[in-house]
């Protein structure tokens, strides 16, 4: 066990997590009088130690069982299907235990819990050494028996034990999502228990490998997330798509994905930019109608994972509508409509267009050649031609010859107002 009581280069967690233990001190003195320990553990210390903020309180007990600390606070709700986790002024209890694999899949699991488990004990059961800290709320003292602060000073991920580790396959996307969110490198040696887990992955629910992909999604660096997975040799299980594609694609997809970070926080815009190219995994090169192909690929991929309705769409959508939007410029009036009006059917469609243009752009450094403006504007452009203008002009015109005059009046108005690259 390795603690601290000057913490030194660890001044950030000190500082951190003592605002915890001034506002749980009646909760933490109240077990202390019946014999019991607390410990603060989970991301709180972890990302205290990276100056990230982090909400979530997460306590363990020791010393006492569940049924004491319900005497003592009844007013705490208790959850969790097979083990008691309790909720309490903004914080989760739970009390330390092992696990023991008994079967297959994310819960085949038996939990062993006591008052005589340690917190090492607990804490050997996580995943990762950076996951496998805890503080003691009685004097803050920092607990690490894993060197865990040593592997977040180099920034590395790392499993505690291998076995441990084998036995839950979602740990394969957790180490993935951990190196996205937190700019992370993973340790050769659980690169390679990883790989060894590609079997095993199939077990996991889409719903568990959805959450973690759109997690990775929503961070600094998404791309990592998939780099990580395609080193350990395991992205072709759940994303068969992406792991199809040739380095030279896969290796554009990547730099697009990393820069929409720079021009959306849209975690849906993200995915589809992801995926804009997906069709040239099935399609020769030149790669003659990829972006049709992609639609497909989309769609597969998206049920598998189970994305939202909206996520799918506007993927579609951008792969199916990418190459044009790159010469938006030079495309015809009435191409420039089509293009408009199948961006305006998805919300934020045309905010998807041109982050995907923007991304495109910088991932292959070259200058775009056009000003981007010009999609947002023509969008409103088309918009100002109505429906009513339509029967002022043709008085009497319904159905298919309505809409026909509709998209007519539309594409001159948008030649005489936007002029062609």
């Amino acid at each position: 066990m390795t603690s601290f009581y000057n913490f030194n280069n660890y001044n950030s967690i000190l500082v951190r997590t003592q605002p915890v233990q001034e506002k749980y001190i009646q909760i933490i003195e109240k077990i202390h009088s019946i014999g019991g320990s607390i410990y603060l553990v989970g991301g709180k210390i972890r990302d205290s130690f990276l100056y990230i903020d982090n909400n979530d309180i997460d306590f363990c007990i020791t010393g006492i069982t569940p049924e004491s600390f319900m005497e003592l606070f009844p007013e705490a709700k208790m959850t969790g299907h097979f083990f008691p986790v309790f909720h309490l002024a903004d914080a989760e209890f739970a009390f330390a235990r092992k696990d023991k694999k008994i079967s297959e899949g994310h819960n085949g699991f038996e939990v062993i819990s006591d008052t005589l488990i340690t917190i090492e004990e607990d804490l050997a059961r996580r995943d990762l050494t950076i996951n496998a800290l805890a503080i003691n709320m009685k004097d803050m003292m920092l607990i690490d028996p894993f060197n865990g602060l040593d592997d977040l000073k180099i920034k590395v991920i790392r499993h505690v034990d291998a076995d441990a580790f084998k036995d839950d396959p979602l740990r394969v996307y957790r180490v993935a999502r951990f190196a996205a969110t937190h700019d992370l490198s993973t340790n050769r040696e659980t690169y390679h228990i990883m790989s060894e887990m590609k079997d095993s992955l199939s077990e996991l629910s889409p719903e568990r490998v959805y959450s973690e992909m759109y997690k990775a999604l929503c961070s600094p660096n998404p791309r990592r997330f998939f780099d990580v997975l395609k080193f350990a040799n395991v992205l072709s299980v759940h994303f068969s798509e992406i792991a199809d594609l040739n380095d030279n694609v896969y290796e554009h997809s990547m730099r697009t994905l990393k820069a929409s970070v720079n021009f959306t926080t849209d975690v849906s815009i993200r995915y589809a930019i992801l995926l804009h190219d997906i069709g040239k995994g099935v399609t020769p090169i030149p790669y003659q109608g990829h972006d049709k192909e992609g639609v497909a690929l989309i769609k597969k991929l998206s049920r598998r994972l189970k994305t939202p309705w909206r996520m799918q769409k506007m993927a579609e959508m951008v792969a199916a509508q990418h190459m044009k939007a790159l010469k938006f410029p030079e495309m015809r009036p009435g191409n420039k409509l089509k293009l408009l009006m199948a961006a305006s059917n998805i919300e934020r469609g045309i905010n998807a267009l041109i982050s995907m243009v923007l991304s495109d752009s910088k991932a292959c450094e070259v200058p775009l050649g056009f000003d981007f403006c010009s999609l947002k504007e023509a969008m409103n452009i088309f918009r100002e031609v109505t429906g009513a203008d339509i029967l002022r002009k043709y008085p009497g015109v319904k159905g298919k010859a309505f809409g026909e005059k509709l998209f007519q009046e539309r594409a001159q108005y948008i030649s005489l107002k936007i002029k062609r690259g």
